[in-house]
């Protein structure tokens, strides 16, 4: 879910059906890698991750890598770069040290169990691993424990996924189209609270003015079933599907596929300041998802498509709401720059700043193959976005567009190993 600065989680090269990619760090041949996903997602409908928001450990903290972990991690990711190519890396790193250059470089970007990192550090970490790319590139793996300090984050993270969504919609309503997707409205306000008291310097107040009084601006009951916002002219386009439309919510931000063949990115404007509610935790309590069952945005968009009368009660239950913008590139994240795919992370600013980059060891949510292996992913990561619910220990990798990236976003919630990279000083 993205953040206020436009955030969404189309990268400089998207993973896709077909494009010959091998998936980064897979430990499974490319043909066999991709119809163990594809078959994954046969099993329920396509869609979207749900952001549940998730019990995390209350004191995330840094240690020193050891040394095995080190040399066994760096080995992963020498193989995973052979795979990929550095220049990907080294696009997605650019965009990171333009937001990182905007900085106050003396300022502390992190404060933390004896841990004090300023912007100028991790730009500092961004300029030494474009300088020696090419060596990575080249399989050079000492340059990772020579050039790098490895900060282990203890306990292990959770690792879930997002994605961008592509959906059907019309530049004006019919029959078939009938679900707007709105622009954001001129009545919707927001207060720094931290302008007011600095113990609330990270606080936000989303309202509306009625009658001279603030209120709460109108949630997604109001909007989408009584009509809040109809006749102000802040339709965007109509979707088909308000099912699709809901979950486009949810990841922030997505493609929109227009009935006269063209197609743009449609991108996070602001929201309405309500709380998020996690709609499978909703179905969940309501005995619609076992207790035995997983929790996916597959089987959410099933249960929905299958009682079309509750559908649109039951997404009520989550007050929050996203309004959006139209552009011809996409997505972006909370730096204001375009995400890369299986590169670009949200995560919580206060534990892993807006431009770190970090070496991630996760396994991939996908079966077995006949012989046991599984997909697992080595790779480095730049923080490079944020989400409301992606708080503590919990990062949210970006997993590019189409229907393999969201059966993986669907289906990531794993406990990975992450390692903050910062440049030696020499």
């Amino acid at each position: 879910m993205g953040s206020a600065n436009i955030s969404m989680r189309d990268c400089t090269r998207t993973f896709r059906e077909g494009s010959g990619i091998h998936p980064p760090g897979a430990r499974m041949p490319w043909s066999r890698w991709i119809l163990i996903v594809v078959g994954l997602g046969m099993l329920c409908l396509g869609g979207c991750q749900d952001r549940e928001p998730l019990l995390l450990p209350a004191s995330p903290r840094f240690e020193p890598a050891e040394t095995n972990e080190i040399d066994r991690v760096s080995a992963m990711l020498l193989k995973e770069l052979g795979q990929r190519g550095w220049s990907i890396y080294a696009e997605a790193l650019q965009r990171s040290r333009k937001y990182l250059a905007t900085r106050r470089q003396d300022d502390p970007a992190l404060i933390g169990d004896g841990l004090e990192v300023s912007w100028g550090d991790l730009l500092k970490t961004v300029d030494r691993l474009l300088e020696r790319g090419p060596d990575l590139a080249e399989g050079k793996g000492d340059v990772l424990s020579s050039e790098f300090v490895w900060h282990a984050l203890r306990p292990p993270l959770l690792v879930t996924g997002y994605y961008e969504p592509e959906i059907e919609a019309s530049k004006i309503p019919d029959s078939d189209y009938a679900y707007p997707l709105f622009g954001l409205p001129d009545d919707l306000h927001v207060a720094r609270l931290g302008d007011f008291h600095p113990r609330w310097d990270k606080d936000t107040l989303v309202y509306r003015v009625e009658n001279g009084r603030i209120r709460p601006y109108f949630d997604r009951r109001e909007i989408d079933i009584q009509g809040a916002l109809a006749g102000r002219d802040l339709e965007l386009a109509w979707a088909r599907d308000p099912i699709d439309v809901f979950f486009l919510h949810i990841q922030g931000s997505g493609r929109l596929k227009f009935s006269d063949s063209t197609t743009r990115h449609i991108l996070y404007a602001g929201r309405n300041g309500r709380q998020y509610v996690a709609l499978g935790r909703v179905l969940a309590a309501g005995g619609h998802i076992g207790p035995d069952e997983e929790i996916s945005m597959q089987k959410i968009r099933k249960v929905l498509h299958e009682n079309p009368s509750e559908a649109h009660e039951l997404m009520a239950a989550n007050p929050s709401y996203v309004f959006f913008r139209l552009d011809d590139d996409g997505p972006y994240g909370a730096m204001g720059q375009i995400l890369t795919s299986f590169v670009s992370v949200a995560t919580d600013p206060t534990l892993l700043p807006l431009g770190s980059v970090m070496a991630l060891d996760v396994p991939l949510p996908v079966q077995g193959t006949e012989e046991g292996a599984a997909g697992h992913l080595t790779t480095l990561v730049a923080a490079q976005d944020t989400g409301g619910a992606i708080k503590g220990a919990h990062i949210d990798m970006f997993f590019g567009a189409g229907h393999v990236a969201s059966i993986l976003a669907g289906h990531m919630n794993k406990k990975g190993s992450l390692y903050l990279l910062l440049a030696k000083k020499h």
